[in-house]
């Protein structure tokens, strides 16, 4: 039996991920023969970690990463890939979770992945006081990758009813004037006609329904109601409804209630921002969700409208929702997948715009991975980070496909797919740059390392394995900008090389790879146009202070900062215990920070050895400006007249000032491949599916193919490997999250804010 040859173009968890799923399966080595030919001397992609070894071997990553608990796809994949991997229980890190937090309490350094439950938003009011919107979700028993259905539509309903109950239950907001004593508002005529029985025990005309809890308890009993009338989830004429008319017309009638209790005190009374935003927000979506018939339709229906114009489109009382639509609410939603035009974060706000910058996402794509994230997580509403990225989730797919059968071939970076025609267009060349000579090319490149008991990958190469070390040495090999053109031009040949080629190359860096095929095919001509990408920009900090005495006082849990561009922030203290630092130095906290990068008009063609530099002072610019006049509302303690205090950051005894910062990591994305893939209203129809490129021989995988979620996360990149794989094998046969809505009821429990 003669094997296809599957030439996989890029090593992230794309491309990864579809191998794993291609060779899970016994003889799959008697149908397949696959080859990964890499750039540089690291997997991973956007997800590549990278080992300081002249410093501590500190963890060096692209940006933050978290796994959320609705990635049942990524996690599925993990826990059968550290099964098969079977590393030592004693070992660390040889184990992807616990089954329950009592197990991870009882061995932390075993396990790679650890609970986390709350998230913070931090809100500026317009009296220039600072406040934390605490989250705090409750653990359940399931763990994300257990077989399961996601919730239906109605479940979703409930479960963000109950979502805002919990935040503002602990508002103290006195009730509105009581209205006439015959007063009979519509929402309560519906209620008498649909449902009698939730309203027994009320009086239309009592006080206490003016009170913002007794609505909002009235609102819960009938979200309870749908579900338990329709236990299936499904409604076939919702704009016909009863029911759902009159949580329409209800949740409106709370809303303007809401808005009386607090519209004249949104710049002073936190209680009251929280209450209205929280409110307009969570009841808003709800409203839009049914009157735009999404529980039939599907989210895609409703993805061509830019999320915050779509609340602002089912607005109950627009200028409060304009509040609503420039609070930490919308902005962490676009913040959180750096999704602003060409990376502008900062263009200031108008009377047309409530935002910062110029924010671009789909209302779909918004909705359905929030309603996931939010309300539909298994386990841990996110999953924290133990060890670098790479090493997490990278490295032990690496580990377990070289034990399969798969080759890799590091250093060989694509330089352009040429096309033909066979009944049909092909792939039929494939250009690759041999990068360096290695020492021993049989044997092939060792590319990990051990640091404390783990597999690794290191920041730059293992120039001892590299026989032209000396011409290289110093370069950054992954970099679009230098001038090193290898050491010889190779070009793979259809039939002769490879039968298939699996493309699973970042989009960024698609136009120049796949020039031709983009000339050829209308369908990914108006894919490149409709799908764009940003820069983004990191900065690592290690310091010698614990959080409580920078001065934060809020829970240990990723943040919205509440200012751009450096919008997201984590301590991540914890990576200390990987990393190789003397007892009397190891740092006391990492903070990771993170943001989209504004594009530069003036960027130069490449090469151009000389720009990365300068994009990277721009990020120091950046980092300098937001420690000295952006860091005082979460680490007060952390400042002095003249600004940030630069000695909170570990570093040369002799260093002092903003060259303290120049210790620490700072990361320009520039490069194509880095740029983070883009979901602005409309695009997500022009994506390409992972099994329908137009190239016969052709098959894609990335986050940047349709892939249900249509967004840059890791389970949207998994779910594309998976496609990829049944496209190419013809398995799985199901994929997880495909469909917008499962069978499953509500969970009966919310997350709590404080």
């Amino acid at each position: 039996m003669t094997r296809q040859r599957i030439a996989v173009l890029g090593g992230g968890m794309g491309a990864l991920s579809t191998l794993f799923a291609i060779t899970d399966r016994d003889g799959w080595d008697q149908q397949y023969d696959i080859t990964v030919y890499q750039l540089g001397w690291r997997l991973g992609g956007k997800g590549a970690t990278g080992r300081d070894q002249n410093h501590e071997n500190r963890i060096l990553e692209h940006g933050y990463h978290m796994l959320f608990g609705f990635y049942d796809n990524v996690f599925a994949t993990m826990r059968k890939c550290y099964e098969e991997l079977g590393r030592d229980p004693d070992q660390p890190m040889s184990a992807l979770v616990a089954l329950s937090s009592v197990d991870e309490a009882r061995a932390p350094g075993r396990y790679v992945f650890h609970r986390q439950n709350t998230a913070v938003l931090q809100q500026r009011l317009a009296d220039g006081t600072w406040h934390n919107l605490v989250f705090d979700f409750p653990g359940n028993t399931d763990l994300p990758g257990d077989a399961g259905e996601l919730p239906h539509a109605l479940a979703y309903i409930e479960m963000a009813v109950e979502f805002l109950a919990r935040v503002v239950e602990d508002v103290t907001i006195g009730p509105a004037p009581a209205p006439p004593a015959d007063s009979r508002p519509t929402w309560w005529q519906r209620l008498e006609d649909v449902v009698p029985h939730l309203i027994a025990d009320l009086d239309p005309a009592s006080h206490e329904l003016q009170h913002h809890r007794k609505h909002l308890e009235l609102i819960r009993r009938l979200a309870r109601h749908l579900v338990d009338s329709r236990p299936a989830g499904t409604i076939a004429r919702v704009g016909e409804d009863l029911a759902l008319k009159a949580m329409v017309e209800l949740m409106r009638a709370y809303l303007r209630l809401v808005w009386r209790l607090t519209g004249t005190q949104l710049a002073h009374n936190w209680d009251a921002f929280k209450l209205w935003t929280a409110s307009d927000f969570i009841c808003t979506t709800t409203i839009g969700f049914i009157e735009d018939d999404v529980i039939n339709r599907g989210f895609d229906s409703v993805d061509d409208v830019n999320f915050w114009e779509w609340i602002a489109k089912h607005s109950t009382v627009p200028e409060g929702t304009f509040v609503t639509n420039g609070s930490c609410w919308m902005q962490s939603a676009y913040d959180s997948s750096f999704a602003y035009e060409q990376g502008d974060t900062t263009s200031p706000r108008t009377a047309d715009k409530p935002l910062l910058g110029r924010p671009t996402m789909g209302t779909g794509t918004v909705l359905r991975g929030a309603l996931r994230l939010g309300l539909g997580y298994k386990g841990a509403m996110a999953w924290k980070f133990q060890t670098g990225c790479g090493e997490a989730l990278v490295a032990p797919l690496y580990e377990v496909l070289r034990r399969r059968g798969v080759k890799f071939e590091f250093f060989s970076k694509v330089e352009h797919l040429g096309v033909a025609t066979d009944d049909g267009p092909v792939i039929d060349s494939i250009r690759i740059q041999r990068q360096v000579h290695l020492v021993h090319p049989v044997k092939g490149y060792q590319p990990l390392i051990d640091v404390k008991g783990v597999p690794c990958w290191p920041a730059a190469p293992l120039w001892d394995q590299i026989a032209n070390a000396d011409a290289v040495h110093g370069m950054d090999l992954e970099s679009d900008w230098i001038s090193w053109r290898g050491v010889e031009s190779r070009t793979l040949r259809r039939g002769v090389d490879f039968d298939h080629v699996l493309l699973a190359i970042s989009l960024g860096a698609v136009p120049t790879i796949c020039a031709e095929l983009i000339a050829a095919s209308p369908a990914w001509k108006t894919m490149i146009e409709s799908v764009p990408t940003v820069r983004t920009q990191a900065l690592q900090l290690w310091v010698n202070r614990d959080l409580e005495s920078l001065g934060w006082t809020a829970p240990n849990a990723p943040v919205g900062t509440g200012v751009e561009p450096m919008d997201t922030w984590a301590d991540m203290a914890q990576l200390t215990d990987r990393e190789t630092w003397p007892a009397d130095g190891t740092p006391k906290g990492v903070s990771y920070f993170c943001c989209a990068m504004p594009d530069d008009p003036n960027q130069p063609s490449a090469p151009d050895g000389g720009y990365p530099d300068t994009q990277l002072r721009a990020v120091r610019e950046t980092s300098i400006n937001f420690l000295d006049n952006q860091s005082s509302q979460f680490w007060p303690r952390a400042q002095t007249p003249n600004g940030f205090d630069w000695q909170v950051l570990v570093a040369s005894p002799g260093a002092s000032g903003p060259a303290r910062l120049d210790e620490q990591y700072m990361r320009a994305g520039i490069d194509a491949s880095d740029r983070y893939v883009l979901s602005p209203p409309g695009s997500a129809r022009h994506r390409l599916k992972p099994g329908e490129s137009g190239f016969r021989n052709l098959t894609l995988a990335g986050d940047w193919t349709e892939n249900t979620i249509n967004a840059g996360c890791m389970e949207a990149t998994v779910m594309s490997g998976l496609a990829a794989s049944r496209a190419i094998a013809g398995y799985p046969e199901k994929i997880v999250g495909e469909e917008d809505f499962g069978t499953a009821g509500p969970r009966r429990a919310a997350p709590k804010s404080d």
